[in-house]
């Protein structure tokens, strides 16, 4: 994982955004509007895993609606993280298209009012399908592995969200969103992430404060934003 964190001094409502350089709907990473943490995660990393699942939530409950995260995969570790990130990105994908079509009850149209406290993650980007299944992918990570990933992420997405599970596997088989995963492998490289995950980059009210990478407690996050 490669993740931005930017902590305002007062928010919006929390917020969880998939990243796309270039200008899609993910990418506000060029706002100088506050707190963020914006990393490189990959999905099969157990360390990724520990900051989703042990640091965020601390951080969510310390900073509130200031904080908002921006995630960029990085597939670098174990086998099966490439494939996965091939099925975020095609899930993303079906996502940003479902959510141009609809009415505007998600993504951009709640860009701005607040967030309610028990809002799904992704609530104003419109990527709430997308942040389930790669936090699926952290909380099991056991029972995954490059022979089951992608029957394991159709099953998922069909019983737990919304989206063509089909439709998103057979585009991830495909490589359909391929350009986005190296985009995002290449912009790591440039970032000099190395093959170390997590790696998170610190910003508070638009200025970058550090970055940090492997195993990332609360305590450094608090202290670098001065939370």
């Amino acid at each position: 994982m490669y993740q931005h964190l930017r902590v305002r001094r007062s928010g919006r409502g929390y917020d969880y955004q998939i990243d796309r350089r270039g200008g899609n709907r993910g990418d506000d990473d060029r706002r100088n509007d506050g707190l963020r943490d914006r990393g490189r995660i990959a999905s099969s990393c157990p360390r990724c895993a520990a900051f989703e699942t042990e640091t965020v939530p601390k951080l969510r409950e310390q900073a509130g609606d200031r904080v908002s995260f921006v995630l960029r995969s990085y597939p670098v570790v174990y086998p099966w993280g490439e494939p996965a990130t091939q099925a975020i990105e095609a899930a993303f994908a079906r996502e940003m298209e479902v959510g141009e079509m609809g009415s505007g009850e998600s993504g951009e149209g709640n860009e701005s009012g607040g967030v309610p406290a028990d809002a799904p993650y992704g609530f104003r980007q419109g990527s709430e399908a997308t942040w389930a299944l790669v936090r699926h992918y952290f909380e099991e990570q056991s029972q995954f592995g490059e022979e089951n990933v992608f029957e394991k992420t159709r099953t998922f997405l069909a019983e737990e969200t919304d989206l063509d599970a089909e439709a998103v596997v057979d585009d991830a088989e495909a490589k359909q969103y391929d350009d986005a995963v190296q985009a995002d492998l290449s912009a790591g490289e440039a970032a000099d992430v190395g093959r170390t995950t997590p790696t998170i980059f610190l910003f508070r009210d638009g200025e970058f404060r550090t970055s940090a990478k492997g195993s990332i407690s609360f305590e450094v996050v608090e202290a670098a934003l001065e939370l």
